[in-house]
């Protein structure tokens, strides 16, 4: 079971999870008879590093831990227990033995977690060395242990670059932004696409602004380049759309 922690649900527990060193987001995993693996909970508190990755990688790692180890508890197999041909037949179950397999792309992600839950395994002493092995590009070959030209771990699948499609503003204009209508957040959704069109912000950037950070939707933004002056209109219309839209929910969907 994960469990993440929620300080701003739980007021009355933040002194106690500042003594300990827990910080809000940070994941735990429990099992179902309520035990606490000590040191699988320890490689989710390694994550909590300046090196490491941020927040969601966290959930994303976590989830896909939990994942693999109630598979391995299926199996009667202990996860210290695991070398590559145990890897080899999840990755067949997940991948291509399921009604609804994974993609490429998502088994990376599982991967991903994996591999640098074995890492972390090895470098603590927890095993004597990881079940994942390394593909050496340059070289052609496989490794047991990383190394300073690794390229990634060999469970990794090999996965194309997805084509960049570019929407011109008159398609978007004409075909794309009319199809947001007739729902219960026709207005929200007009008015974040119009954000992202109009700034060229990504959909991760567009999503953590907060209304504050926005210019007045009603003087706007004067400028010197008349250039740039359609920019600013468009700009601003958007922002009076995500200004409508949250008079109109009652709800601030850019607020923390």
């Amino acid at each position: 079971m994960l469990v993440f922690t929620v300080l701003s649900r739980t007021p009355e527990l933040a002194k106690m999870a500042e003594r300990l060193g827990i910080i809000d987001g940070q994941p735990f995993l429990i099992g179902e008879d309520g035990t606490f693996d000590r040191d699988v909970n320890a490689f989710l508190r390694s994550l909590v590093d300046p090196s490491r990755p941020g927040r969601n990688t966290w959930r994303t790692y976590a989830y896909h831990l939990a994942r693999f180890l109630c598979w391995l508890a299926q199996q009667e197999i202990a996860w210290r227990a695991v070398d590559c041909s145990v890897l080899r037949l999840y990755y067949t179950q997940r991948r291509f033995s399921q009604k609804r397999p994974v993609s490429a792309r998502t088994w990376n992600n599982i991967a991903a977690a994996l591999t640098r839950f074995y890492e972390w395994a090895a470098m603590t002493g927890e095993i004597a060395k990881s079940p994942v092995a390394y593909r050496d590009i340059r070289a052609g070959r496989m490794t047991a242990a990383p190394g300073t030209q690794r390229v990634r771990s060999a469970i990794m699948e090999s996965v194309s670059a997805r084509p960049v499609r570019y929407l011109p503003l008159k398609v978007y204009l004409a075909q794309f932004r009319p199809a947001f209508s007739d729902t219960r957040t026709s207005e929200r959704d007009r008015a974040f696409a119009d954000l992202q069109i109009s700034t060229g912000m990504r959909i991760n950037e567009a999503n953590s602004l907060l209304l504050g950070d926005l210019p007045d939707a009603v003087e706007g933004v004067v400028i010197d380049d008349p250039r740039s002056q359609y920019i600013f209109e468009y700009l601003k219309a958007a922002l009076n759309a995500i200004d409508k839209g949250v008079k109109l929910r009652g709800l601030s969907y850019w607020s923390a």
